[in-house]
């Protein structure tokens, strides 16, 4: 869900893909609450159903459970009675926080989420959600590729007597660097994203 539903919850479901949707989904159960979505921004709304259909097609092929759709209602607040001494104790709390939370808000944190370095650290099964790398057979394993990559997913190593070429569709973004730069023209990209 997002922080409109749960001020735990990440900010928005539109940074959710089928990848991660599938990674999620692949080891336990998945719920996911998008009812708010279509009102706050109908892109990411279409965006949701669209990668949500495709893991769900994935999922079925697996024999894998579907993402289950749920609609999540926001608790009311608590009502407590609060005695005189519990009041001010609630009070000086109150007040220390808050100057612990300026404290902090003096200090400027900024947190990414990378969906690559998420994804490579799970334990996912790579499926036809992810993009494939195909290599043909003039390919000299030059290594350009390799360096070129930004997120790492091709590594050249040595097999028997020659270079040979490792993708890992975990870490790839499916941009396209390799196959555009690759001086044999050696390489295919199919994403299926």
């Amino acid at each position: 869900m997002c922080k409109k539903v749960s001020p735990q919850a990440m900010p928005c479901l539109g940074a959710l893909n089928r990848r991660l949707l599938w990674t999620l989904a692949e080891k336990r159960e998945l719920a996911i609450d998008t009812s708010r979505c279509q009102q706050c921004n109908p892109t990411v709304a279409d965006w949701l159903t669209a990668e949500i259909e495709a893991c769900n097609t994935a999922l079925q092929a697996a024999n894998k459970p579907p993402l289950k759709l749920v609609h999540v209602k926001e608790s009311a607040p608590a009502k407590e009675s609060v005695a005189r001494r519990s009041f001010f104790r609630s009070l000086f709390h109150a007040a220390s926080e808050t100057a612990a939370e300026i404290a902090a808000a003096q200090t400027n944190r900024q947190y990414a989420f990378d969906p690559v370095i998420w994804l490579s650290k799970q334990d996912s099964t790579p499926n036809g959600l992810f993009p494939q790398l195909l290599l043909a057979p003039n390919c000299t394993a030059c290594g350009l590729c390799h360096m070129l990559c930004p997120e790492k997913a091709l590594t050249v190593h040595q097999e028997a007597t020659e270079p040979a070429l490792d993708f890992n569709p975990l870490k790839c973004t499916a941009c396209g660097l390799c196959v555009n730069n690759c001086p044999q023209s050696a390489l295919t990209l199919q994403n299926n994203a």
